[in-house]
Formats: structure tokens, sequence, C-alpha cells
């Protein structure tokens, strides 16, 4: 049997607000007290960028934060509505 390639890592430190550590925290206690094992912050972050990278979403159609996070609402309205 051939060995899956694992893919090279690079940590990168992220600072939060403590709202959204409690956020990422409160996944793991309720993925974990739900039957199923903890999902930790890294794995949660990993699988939001999985799901926004899904998304498609042309760079040209941003220039701030804000105009990111209006733009990724949308498109979650969007897939939320097929």
């Amino acid at each position: 049997m051939e060995k899956a390639k694992k893919t090279a890592m690079h940590r990168i430190p992220v600072d939060l607000p403590r709202a959204d550590v409690e956020f990422l925290d409160r996944i793991a206690f309720d993925s974990k007290f739900s039957g199923g094992k903890a999902i930790t912050r890294t794995a949660t972050i990993r699988a939001a960028l999985q799901a926004f990278r899904e998304l498609d979403l042309p760079a040209e159609a941003f220039s701030s934060s804000q105009d990111l996070l209006q733009v990724v609402g949308e498109a979650l309205r969007q897939e939320g509505g097929k």
C-alpha cells in the first residue's frame, strides 16, 4: 500500500479577540459532547479556509476586510438559497 504524501504545514500566528477563541472552543466542546471527537481550533480554522476557498471569489471583488466580509456573506447567502 502506498503512503499518502503529507502536505507541508506552516505555522502562522493569528491574533483573535477573546470572543472568537471562545467560539472555536465551543465548537470543540460541542463536537466532543455530541458523540464525536473534539475538533481542534486549528482544524476548525482549516475547514473554514477550505470552505472559503470553495466559494472561488475573485480577489478583485474586495479591497478591504469589510469588503471581504460583505462579499463572503453574499456568496454564502446565495449558496444557501440553492
